[in-house]
């Protein structure tokens, strides 16, 4: 049975979609942002891929749509509110920068759209030692809530593990406990990585659970340099 607590913070915001919309100055705080990630990594380099993402995201963690003066010139749309955030790309390209860099301000400045971290390896670490257990964090009982969750690295390890000698695929069971949550509570899920949905099929995880993807996840790609090795950003 949901507590109170619950009910209410499930309540569907006036907009009608999962993110809620910030009322916030835009300009002003898309510019501090910006000014935040160069303190942080102080040889970040905005590049028009970067710009373009970093654009999506902001509207988007802000629950607003999208300048129109921005989708002309970089010819992009707005994210779905009523998805995760699938952001795939190679190592050192600066996902997982990006999406602590929103987790950050959500979390410590909007206090709203809002969510944790998980490191995937961890949970597969956790599911060795522990079984079930581990994905505790990615779902809801009586001890843990429902909640938005960002699992960072997915798919970053060997993920067919054996524990007390039965198999479990534990990225299957993260995206199948994550639609769950997803349908049942509208909590959102979000994944850096460097596969593709469609290429889950190649490591046997179940058709069904792919299709589901489309339904939870707005697909972002950053391609290119890797800009970690060019030190343009210290840690990914």
């Amino acid at each position: 049975m949901l507590s109170l607590s619950e009910i209410f913070e499930d309540k569907q915001q006036e907009s009608g979609t999962i993110i809620q919309k910030c009322n916030i100055n835009l300009q002003a705080h898309s510019q501090k942002l910006l000014k935040a990630a160069k303190i942080w990594q102080p040889k970040f380099k905005a590049t028009e891929q970067l710009d373009k993402i970093f654009i999506q995201l902001f509207y988007y963690f802000t629950g607003n749509k999208i300048d129109e003066t921005f989708k002309i010139k970089y010819n992009i749309d707005d994210l779905s509110h009523d998805k995760g955030i699938w952001v795939v790309g190679n190592t050192g390209s600066g996902k997982s920068f990006l999406i602590e860099l929103f987790r950050a301000y959500t979390g410590e400045q909007l206090y709203r759209n809002s969510f944790i971290e998980l490191l995937f390896e961890k949970i597969v670490s956790n599911y060795r030692d522990f079984g079930e257990k581990a994905f505790d964090e990615l779902s809801y009982s009586e001890t843990y809530r429902a909640r938005a969750v960002y699992v960072d690295d997915f798919m970053n390890v060997k993920f067919d593990v054996k524990n007390y000698g039965d198999a479990a695929n534990v990225a299957e069971t993260i995206l199948n406990t994550r639609y769950r949550v997803y349908t049942k509570f509208k909590k959102l899920t979000h994944v850096s990585t460097n596969i593709y949905p469609s290429q889950l099929k190649e490591f046997s995880i179940d058709d069904r659970i792919v299709g589901r993807c489309a339904e939870m996840f707005n697909i972002i790609e950053l391609s290119g340099v890797d800009y970690r090795r060019n030190g343009m950003i210290k840690s990914i």
